[in-house]
């Protein structure tokens, strides 16, 4: 099996009020096809908000992106994943 894609989101105070919640549920909505390919866990706090990221931050596979979007973070993944949206 190929390794799975690890996906980290932020769930500190900044990134909690500019939408991690809607990002986790993003994953939540995953077809079980590409949800068995991907890690999930959450994180209190990447401290990265306070430098040249802004919030939501979510870390995929140990790189990090800012302003994440739930579409933004769906696109990602299936490419990711090698499907197609």
């Amino acid at each position: 099996m190929d390794e799975k894609i690890t996906v980290e989101v932020c769930v500190g105070t900044s990134c909690h009020l500019m939408g991690s919640s809607v990002l986790i549920s993003t994953l939540e909505e995953l077809s079980a096809d590409i949800a068995r390919k991907i890690k999930t866990k959450l994180s209190l706090c990447f401290e990265v908000c306070h430098g040249d990221k802004n919030p939501p931050v979510v870390r995929i596979n140990g790189d990090f992106y800012d302003e994440m979007t739930p579409d933004r973070l769906r696109e990602l993944l299936l490419k990711m994943a090698g499907e197609t949206s």
